[in-house]
């Protein structure tokens, strides 16, 4: 029994171990071309499709990512059917040919947007807050050499792929300036974040904002 329980054991272990690789090859890469924190792949298939690039299903997860110019706290998803771009993947990428379907979602906090808005420099010295459905902005706005306090208070949208503000209260100086006309001025901030093309294509489909985090969903591009 114990022979047979071995033979057993190695062939798992055979079976199990390019997934094993690849996904801790894929794992590297992710981390390094998206200057994360931390990076994981998860490559669910056989042998041969690991040889052959075709993938039953592949779960990723990134800390502190970096794309498109803003910085997201957490992206995370699950891709079902993939058929993987192996010249790229061997120089360690996750390159993505083909998706039957899956799942993602975007997290920004507080921070990320803070630090945005700060990059922005449009309003400086901008503080953030993210709770029950809305952004609530504080900071200074300069116009003609001189600074005045600006407090705006607006929702997060889907808009064309990409995530941005649409304006529900602005107040400068306390003189309350009508939203469409706070809309034209968010122009200089919009859009916060857009929709990754790589590694893996994502259309965002919706947002929610609460405790401090904006909980972004969407669905891998086929």
């Amino acid at each position: 029994m114990s022979r047979l329980l071995a033979l057993l054991l190695a062939v798992a272990i055979v079976l199990m171990a390019p997934a094993a690789m690849l996904s801790w090859h894929l794992s590297n890469g992710l981390r390094r071309d998206f200057r994360a924190e931390r990076a994981a792949v998860r490559v669910f298939a056989g042998p041969v499709g690991i040889l052959t690039g075709r993938i039953w299903r592949l779960q990723f997860r990134v800390r502190g990512a970096a794309f498109e110019g803003a910085t997201v706290r957490e992206m995370r998803g699950t891709l079902r059917d993939v058929t993987l771009n192996l010249p790229r993947v061997v120089g360690g990428h996750l390159a993505v040919r083909r998706i039957s379907g899956g799942s993602a979602v975007v997290v920004v906090d507080e921070t990320d947007v803070q630090r945005y808005l700060a990059d922005a420099r449009d309003i400086r010295g901008a503080r953030v807050r993210l709770d029950d459905g809305l952004v609530t902005i504080t900071g200074t706005v300069a116009v003609l050499n001189s600074s005045f306090p600006v407090e705006v208070v607006a929702r997060l949208a889907i808009d064309g792929g990409a995530l941005v503000l649409r304006v529900e209260t602005l107040n400068i100086s306390g003189v309350a300036i009508p939203p469409n006309l706070g809309n034209v001025l968010m122009t200089a901030v919009n859009p916060l974040l857009v929709a990754p093309d790589e590694p893996v294509p994502i259309r965002f489909s919706d947002v929610r904002v609460d405790d401090g985090r904006a909980v972004i969903t969407g669905v891998p591009v086929p």
